[in-house]
């Protein structure tokens, strides 16, 4: 059982790795020039579905380009799977998934940076 949770959570981290790299080298013929981040990778216990939690960095239209990420999710899924032949018997279906945590950090850091504060 516990050698079952350290695989998958292995395996989770080779694909995020992998993933960023793949995005690296590959996304602008998708996307143009998007600075795309891997935030978090969750991998299903049965290795059969990757929750990929993407934050794209300076651009306001977040959910158009998670639309084109999805479009292109097979694609992505066969370049995936050639850079982890050998490492990974079958490879999970990928699910993009928007990431708000880092626009929610800059819009708290904003608001702190915002406040007077007064010295007693």
């Amino acid at each position: 059982m516990v050698q079952t949770v350290i695989r998958v959570q292995q395996i989770a981290k080779m694909v995020q790795k992998e993933l960023g790299m793949l995005f690296l080298t590959e996304a602008k013929r998708w996307l143009g020039h998007v600075l795309i981040s891997v935030t978090t990778v969750h991998v299903s216990g049965d290795l059969s579905l990757a929750k990929v939690y993407l934050s794209f960095s300076l651009n306001e239209d977040q959910e158009g380009l998670l639309k084109k990420m999805n479009d292109h999710k097979h694609t992505i899924k066969r370049l995936l799977g050639k850079r982890m032949a050998g490492k990974i018997y079958k490879m999970p279906h990928l699910q993009f998934i928007l990431d708000h945590s880092v626009g929610q950090g800059a819009r708290v850091t904003a608001l702190i940076d915002q406040l007077n504060f007064v010295e007693p």
